[in-house]
Formats: structure tokens, sequence, C-alpha cells
């Protein structure tokens, strides 16, 4: 791994990685027996976000370049290289058997930073 001079340059290598990150999350959730298109329901309302639907497979944009200012000023002590999720989605799944195999897809891929169980 290198050291990226700045938030910009981080940011531009987030832009560079997106696709294929999205192109992963895509993959993971096609080789598994779920729709990636279901929208997510609670109390029988759909889940929204930013007036979307939440779905199984939820692809992010990029992080916004005032929000990594605030974590990185905020919660890094100035530190860009603690940023971790510029690039982000999210699977929803409804077994442990589905959230262990979503884990190894992601593991087998490469590095697993960081990986939330809500």
């Amino acid at each position: 791994m290198f050291a990226l001079a700045d938030l910009t340059e981080l940011m531009d290598e987030a832009k560079k990685a997106q696709p294929l990150f999205q192109q992963l999350m895509k993959n993971i959730v096609n080789g598994m027996d779920v729709n990636p298109d279901a929208v997510l329901f609670v109390e029988l309302a759909p889940i929204i976000d930013h007036g979307h639907a939440y779905t199984v497979l939820t692809l992010a944009p990029l992080k916004g370049v005032a929000r990594c200012e605030e974590k990185i000023k905020n919660d890094y002590e100035g530190n860009h290289l603690c940023m971790l999720d510029l690039v982000r989605g999210s699977i929803v799944v409804r077994t442990e058997e589905q959230v262990a195999e979503v884990l190894q897809k992601l593991l087998d891929t490469g590095d697993v930073v960081r990986v939330k169980n809500r």
C-alpha cells in the first residue's frame, strides 16, 4: 500500500475503485439466492434513505468531500489516511448462513478492512 498525499488524491483513487467495488458487490449478490433489487421494509414501510428506497444491494455514491473533511478533522485528528468508507455499499441478507457466505466471498476477493453486521 502506498501513502496518498492528500484528500484530493484519496478521492481520485476512490473514483477509480468505485466501478470495481460495485461490480464485486453485484457479483456477490448475483451468486446468491436473493433479489438485489428487493426493497427492504420495517414494520410494513419501505426504508427510505435520502429519497431512495433501500434494497438488498445498495450501492452508495462516493462520500462527499465536505463530509470527508469533517470526519478527517473531527474523528481522525487530521489524518486523511484513516478514511475507509469513501466507496461504500451494503448487502442485506436474512440468515446467518447468508452473512457467512457474503463474508467468505469478500474475503476470497482480497483484503477486508471492516464489516458491519447490524
